[in-house]
């Protein structure tokens, strides 16, 4: 796993061919590469396959990390290059979003690196240069430039019309299985944005991303957390009327998920999955961190953290929406006291940084609080390489 730029973490594979002066070793390590890129899942394909002569060594004969080679050196990677104007000008736009010199047609956006809030940048550029809407959850859909492209000549796909900003955002197309879906719970901005790069995790169900009333400039924003809960459960229950219920919520998602899952539950419906990304409880954690913060003090952040990603059209119409509505959510979420939950729950602590939120849910949880470290920060558990990770247990855990 390598993390050449902050932020920006990839899997890159090292290979020792048997006879490393060979003329044929490069084909060779790109067959290698292909194959690879059959047999493994979406989210373990490799980014590149570099080989070299001999693996560097630390005194004491283990693989010394930090002396491979970057990526962008010496690398091998299966590509194949643009057949039209199109095609050409795509590959220049996911090299210059994920900064790479080279990109083949039948790249994958995603595991070259990208994430959900990258493609956002993405559906910006290809609206600007070919005047075709191209939605995120179609990018996750057709990820290469070759798909893409197609899709450009004709126009982007009529059918794709969902609503970015309504309550329930459809995140994948059926794959029709009788699994019961999964269902997102947005960050304290309010959108589920974020979770369009989740999907290739769950290849076998519907999933959705529940997002804040409001977001669309239009709705009434909610009147507190409860208020919220109850909104979302009714939704949820329009789309899935029975349980098992499998839930995932990241920051203040996190602490919406076991609230809803005790709503569900009070209901009489059955609990498959409770998944908790680095959240702490309601009440007296978010007053420490948000007390005394205003409109404008959002705003800004998230000028900061979004503004690089969003690429709506109306982009400072977008940001001033979240900004109202992450007020709002975390107004409310102050004023939150979180239920009991009698289940059991699944959580992932973020690793890089000091504090720890698992032990805190205790007083809330009736049942198993089962904890699994993830070597991310905060931010980027929603990035691919910590998504990736979370998901080996929770897909595990399905499967059982």
């Amino acid at each position: 796993m390598r993390e050449d730029e902050p932020g920006d973490k990839r899997l890159v594979g090292y290979v020792v061919p048997e006879e490393a002066g060979d003329a044929a070793v490069e084909p060779l390590v790109a067959e290698l590469a292909e194959h690879l890129g059959r047999q493994l899942p979406d989210y373990m394909r490799l980014a590149a396959v570099i080989p070299l002569r001999e693996m560097p060594l630390t005194a004491n004969g283990k693989v010394d990390r930090r002396a491979l080679p970057t990526d962008r050196a010496d690398a091998v990677v299966v590509s194949q290059g643009p057949r039209n104007a199109h095609e050409e000008k795509l590959c220049a736009l996911f090299g210059e979003l994920l900064h790479r010199e080279q990109v083949g047609i039948h790249d994958d956006f995603f595991a070259l690196g990208g994430h959900s809030l990258m493609a956002t940048r993405l559906s910006s550029r290809i609206h600007k240069h070919f005047g075709v809407l191209m939605p995120m959850s179609t990018i996750i859909k057709y990820p290469t430039v070759a798909e893409l492209a197609s899709l450009v000549l004709v126009g982007g796909i009529p059918t794709d019309d969902a609503d970015p900003f309504a309550a329930v955002l459809p995140l994948n197309s059926d794959p029709g299985t009788d699994k019961p879906p999964m269902w997102f719970f947005h960050p304290a901005g309010g959108l589920g944005w974020p979770y369009f790069s989740f999907v290739p995790h769950v290849p076998d169900r519907r999933a959705y991303a529940l997002q804040s009333r409001g977001s669309n400039g239009i709705d009434a924003l909610a009147g507190s957390v409860e208020e919220m809960v109850d909104d979302y459960v009714t939704e949820m229950l329009k789309i899935q009327p029975e349980g098992p219920f499998c839930l995932i919520g990241w920051s203040y998602g996190g602490t919406i998920v076991p609230a809803v899952a005790e709503e569900l539950c009070r209901r009489g419906h059955a609990i498959e999955l409770t998944a908790v990304l680095d959240a702490q409880p309601g009440g007296q954690g978010w007053t420490e961190i948000h007390a005394g913060k205003t409109v404008a003090d959002y705003r800004a952040e998230l000028e900061d953290f979004f503004g690089q990603y969003i690429g709506t059209d109306n982009q400072q119409n977008v940001l001033d929406r979240m900004a109202r509505v992450l007020a709002n959510n975390t107004a409310t979420m102050m004023a939150f006291d979180s239920p009991v939950y009698r289940g059991d729950l699944l959580f992932f602590n973020a690793t890089r940084k000091d504090e720890r939120y698992a032990h805190l849910w205790r007083p809330y949880v009736a049942g198993s609080i089962e904890e699994h470290d993830v070597d991310a920060t905060h931010d980027e558990m929603v990035m691919p390489a910590a998504v990736a990770e979370f998901f080996e247990v929770i897909n595990r855990k399905l499967s059982e």
